[in-house]
């Protein structure tokens, strides 16, 4: 069990190396919503980030944002992963986030990675932390 709210090394490895995850906040209702594809980000070898490409118009964001304690899942090669977000308004983190995001995604993607950038964008980061009992 994992006793200072971090993902285990394992997972943060996966994370890192992996483009694309799925995240699955739970509808309106608890039941499970489809998952969508999103981004991911580690910081400092430990922190996860992910960003709403869609800004606050994205719906896993919405409804993620509506759950008590913003729990959710990350699905990343046949594991689901249960996860809290925290969201994150601290502009220096913000801007490592960014810069992790243009190092991690902008050779293969380089006009996603700008619509990752944009200042609309930018709001919707998330740390996101093991959901652990």
């Amino acid at each position: 069990m994992q006793t200072d709210n971090r993902f285990s090394p394992d997972v943060v490895a996966l994370l890192d190396q992996t483009d694309e995850v799925r995240i699955e906040p739970p509808s309106a209702d608890g039941q499970p919503m489809q998952p969508v594809v999103i981004w991911v980000v580690v910081l400092d070898g430990r922190d996860v980030y992910v960003r709403s490409y869609r800004g606050v118009k994205g719906r896993w964001y919405q409804q993620l944002l509506k759950q008590p304690q913003h729990r959710g899942r990350l699905h990343v090669d046949q594991r689901a992963i249960p996860v809290r977000a925290v969201h994150i308004d601290d502009p220096e983190i913000i801007a490592r986030v960014s810069d992790a995001f243009r190092k991690k995604y902008e050779s293969k993607w380089p006009q996603e990675t700008a619509e990752m950038l944009r200042d609309d964008v930018l709001p919707t980061t998330l740390r996101l932390d093991p959901d652990t009992p």
